[in-house]
């Protein structure tokens, strides 16, 4: 049941409508709430009036058909047994007609309900009047909800009749007073309504309402629900349409960490149902759920460390670990973290793969698993019998084999992924082409693919000795060669010289990944590179001038530095003698880097190192010619804070354009890899947005051969597919009305959707309504 979202309404009549609802079933809803009013009594000081705004029997019993028959289980509300303005009720006042209540509606109506609503926030002097309608209600259909929804923890102790305080929010003691008291008269669920957003409290507050309900009420006999909001006084007034939702998705992700099964929306209107409806959020909401509702509950292991709110559960088969950011968006603060080795993460409705780091902003989540009771995917060095040259190693550039080194740093590192049963894949996370794949025809090799499918699959086989075989899909087995060139390929059976030991790489300080490095120095505070000879390792102002370099683990809290120039390697290296610069190798010798390409990490605080080589300590100069040299001392200028480079998806989208007869931008499979529009969406008018840093995002297509869309600098100026990830595949995202984004390229055009044949998609100088497009997720 999540999730059931009420439909509760500004006004009686004009958003009852059989319209309404059946568009409330489109949107994802499963519960509608009719016939509520926000306005239910007034209190003019010295009358207190229950009649006011309160809808007539005649008006619940139509709005509930109304709702019953778009499909969407009504809430039941009557004035026989549903309080509107509870907190003010006398509980002397004696309940009279509910059983002719209950049959006034339709048999289908009271089949398909999911409940009665009683009461909205009770005090403890109405809670026997309350519990009086609840006990009658369950004593005529005892299968039936009785929904009550508990006030939140901002509730003053006055105003619950806890305490005598009016000014200050429930302690622990007085909220838990008051959950205790209110635990008799729920029948199969409890709510509470709390607006995390809103200007009396905050997600502190929220988590610490969630986790008092937790403890309080034995909920091994109730369901968790919480009420929400999207109306605009309860959020900031600075706040867009898009980061309000943003902010209510973060408030359900942190409820489901708290085992919250079912999401309440309080007044719903023509609007936020559009804003629900554009951003897919309920559809989506519902997916993540389900991997909940088979396992044991997770709030029975939830911790809470800087601004990372994790849930650990569990089912037959998964181990499960559940992470939200729990910082405000007023905040924007990211964290990051690492996934056990092996994991998958939950993205678009599927598992992947991931081994590693992961940042999260405000509003995002993982979910990730790993099989029980064994390790699905971790990185290794493959060793081979071959003494001269033992470590398979992956290309970076064309043929893009596999073959043999004499020393394992960067590029002989490969994920070993599960695929389930004996079957597994080997993906390198630095090749330009990840996934190893087994060549069908002669000379039958072992190259490196894009993507994974069954030529792509491999059974392992364990030695006595530990050692392992690998079998292909075609019945080979992977053999080291003990000559030249020293490749790997494939042999009919397995012997000696197909068996290899998978050697575990270590871990350091961080994990291993893509960081740009940040230093003290406040004009120029990036690590960058001089793009030309000597290829010097400088401080630049802006993040988007830094280099992105890879930091991969070799011993201890030794590193090595490296990262992609024009696909071919580069490491950066420590001088060996004066005048100890920092510069950047490109080709090796055949015993391949040495000692000097070595960096000891120095742990000084969360994610802030001093870096130490052989000579001394790494150091940002505090001006010209702003090059990083070395320093016999560690001070501030010896500090380095890292920042993860690793990209963010920000989820799949339809791109829509402003061509009304080919409005889908589309990828094609094929050559020539021009992107262009069609008339109809389908799988190849997907793209994942992916988040880098500031603005700037990469957009990759469905397409397996040249996934990634680039900007082409030379007349025709297209939008193209190019195979590996660099500068001209960067876009900075802008912004626009209605909803609408444009994407500004390296070069300062825009795309641009073009209006005649041949419907490609091209750059223009400027932007307008031809650049304008809209992101409907996939």
């Amino acid at each position: 049941m999540l999730p059931s979202a009420y439909g509760l309404h500004s006004t009686i009549d004009s958003n009852n409508t059989p319209y309404d609802w059946a568009s409330y079933k489109n949107a994802g809803f499963d519960i509608g709430v009719p016939g509520f009013s926000v306005n239910p009594y007034q209190n003019d000081g010295s009358d207190i009036r229950f009649d006011a705004g309160v809808p007539t029997e005649q008006q619940c019993i139509k709005h509930c058909v109304d709702c019953a028959n778009a499909g969407v289980s009504p809430v039941l509300l009557h004035p026989a047994f549903t309080f509107w303005g509870c907190r003010y009720l006398n509980e002397s006042i004696v309940p009279t007609g509910i059983n002719e209540a209950i049959r006034s509606f339709p048999d289908f109506v009271r089949q398909q309900a999911a409940g009665y609503f009683i009461s909205d926030e009770p005090t403890v002097h109405s809670l026997e009047a309350v519990k009086n309608r609840s006990t009658l209600v369950s004593a005529l259909d005892n299968a039936a909800d009785c929904l009550i929804d508990l006030a939140p923890t901002y509730s003053t102790p006055a105003n619950l009749g806890v305490g005598s305080s009016e000014s200050s929010p429930c302690d622990d003691s007085s909220y838990q007073d008051y959950l205790i008291r209110a635990t008799a008269l729920l029948t199969k669920s409890v709510s509470v309504d709390h607006y995390a957003y809103s200007p009396q409290t905050n997600l502190n507050e929220f988590m610490r309402n969630l986790d008092l309900i937790s403890r309080t009420i034995p909920l091994d006999k109730y369901s968790r629900a919480v009420v929400l909001t999207l109306q605009k006084p309860w959020y900031p007034s600075s706040f867009s349409d898009d980061q309000r939702i943003l902010a209510f998705i973060q408030q359900v992700y942190i409820s489901l960490c708290y085992g919250v099964q079912r999401i309440d929306l309080w007044n719903v209107d023509a609007e936020n149902l559009n804003l629900l409806s554009q951003w897919n959020v309920l559809h989506e909401l519902k997916q993540l759920a389900n991997h909940f509702v088979n396992a044991s509950a997770p709030s029975h292991d939830l911790r809470l460390e800087e601004r990372l709110l994790t849930a650990a559960f569990s089912d037959a088969s998964y181990n499960y670990h559940y992470y939200v950011n729990t910082s405000s968006l007023l905040q924007r603060m990211q964290v990051t973290f690492s996934l056990e080795a092996g994991s998958e993460t939950y993205d678009n409705n599927m598992w992947v793969p991931r081994n590693g780091g992961e940042v999260l902003f405000p509003g995002g989540y993982v979910l990730a698993r790993i099989e029980r009771g064994s390790v699905r995917s971790a990185p290794y060095f493959i060793k081979s019998w071959c003494n001269p040259y033992p470590w398979i190693s992956s290309s970076c550039l064309e043929p893009y084999d596999l073959h043999l080194v004499n020393e394992n740093f960067e590029r002989e590192r490969f994920d070993l992924v599960y695929l389930g049963g004996d079957n597994y894949a080997f993906r390198s996370p630095t090749a330009p082409m990840p996934w190893v794949s087994a060549e069908e025809l002669d000379p039958k090799r072992l190259l490196l693919s894009s993507t994974r499918g069954d030529h792509e699959t491999f059974k392992l086989a364990k030695m006595a000795d530990g050692r392992v075989s690998i079998e292909t899909y075609f019945g080979t087995f992977l053999s080291a060669n003990n000559g030249e060139p020293f490749q790997v390929h494939q042999v009919p059976s397995a012997s000696e010289g197909e068996l290899f030991e998978l050697v575990a790489v270590g871990t350091g300080p961080f994990e291993d990944g893509r960081y740009f490095i940040r230093t003290w120095v406040s004009e120029r505070p990036w690590v960058g590179i001089v793009d030309d000879e000597p290829f010097e390792i400088v401080t630049v102002a802006s993040v988007d001038d830094a280099q992105e370099f890879r930091l991969s683990h070799v011993k201890d809290n030794c590193y090595r530095i490296t990262f992609y120039r024009n696909n071919r390697l580069c490491w950066v290296s420590a001088n060996n003698g004066e005048p100890f610069q920092l510069h950047v190798l490109d080709k090796f010798g055949p015993d391949g880097p040495r000692e000097g390409e070595a960096f000891y990490f120095e742990k000084i605080a969360d994610r802030t190192f001093d870096i130490r080589t052989w000579a001394g300590y790494v150091s940002a100069n505090n001006g010209s010619p702003w090059q990083m040299h070395h320093s016999k001392e560690m001070g501030p200028g010896e500090q380095f804070l890292l920042v993860s480079a690793d990209p963010i998806s920000l989820g799949t989208y339809y791109v829509q354009s402003w061509v009304n007869d080919r409005q889908w931008v589309s990828a094609n499979n094929g050559p020539p890899y021009e992107v262009h529009l069609v008339e109809n969406r389908g799988e190849g008018e997907r793209f994942e947005i992916i988040y880098l840093r500031g603005n700037k995002v990469a957009i990759r297509s469905w397409t397996a051969v040249k996934p990634w869309l680039s900007a082409q600098q030379d007349s025709p100026f297209g939008i193209i597919q190019v195979d590996s990830h660099d500068k001209s595949t960067e876009f900075e995202m802008e912004r626009l009305p209605d909803g609408k984004c444009a994407f500004r390229t390296k070069y300062g055009t825009y795309i641009s959707a073009n209006n005649a044949p041949p419907w490609e998609i091209h750059q223009v100088k400027n932007c307008g309504d031809g650049e304008a497009f809209r992101l409907i997720r996939a």
